[in-house]
């Protein structure tokens, strides 16, 4: 009786794990994962500081960025076939010597409507007018 509930109990575990990844390999967008920022538009990046980040996970529908003193975060609210749309864009607000890179990421990150991954693998993060506002590479690469 003891190894009948066992056998039940992993096999249900078994498929639901099974449809736990079919769902977020359904959600995988190019996006994914974490991007170090190169260039940001109004906002010459300093040498010497950390690089900023920007964390897109479709699956979850979130975004998070890191600009070297706050951390952000929002909802991914569209990242498919270059479309994107980020609302909610929230921040720590740590008194920092220099806010302009976290107000320029915020702004960007709020304004960004579609998106391009070339053929060198970088991304880049345009308005609606077709701005380029950010442009950035996978971390570790």
């Amino acid at each position: 009786m003891k190894v009948l509930l066992y056998l039940c109990a992993t096999t249900t575990l078994l498929l639901c794990g099974c449809k736990s990844s079919q769902n977020a390999s359904s959600a995988f967008s190019p996006l994914d994962g974490e991007w170090e920022i190169l260039s940001l538009k109004d906002c010459p990046l300093q040498a010497g500081r950390q690089q900023p980040t920007v964390r897109f996970d479709a699956h979850q529908g979130r975004v998070s960025a890191y600009a070297g003193c706050n951390r952000m975060s929002g909802r991914l609210v569209k990242a498919k076939k270059g479309s994107l749309q980020i609302q909610g864009m929230a921040s720590t607000r740590m008194a920092c010597m220099d806010m302009r890179a976290e107000d320029a990421l915020s702004k960007v990150l709020s304004q960004a409507a579609s998106y391009r991954i070339g053929k060198d693998g970088q991304l880049l993060v345009y308005d609606g007018e077709k701005q380029e506002l950010l442009s950035a590479k996978r971390k570790g690469e």
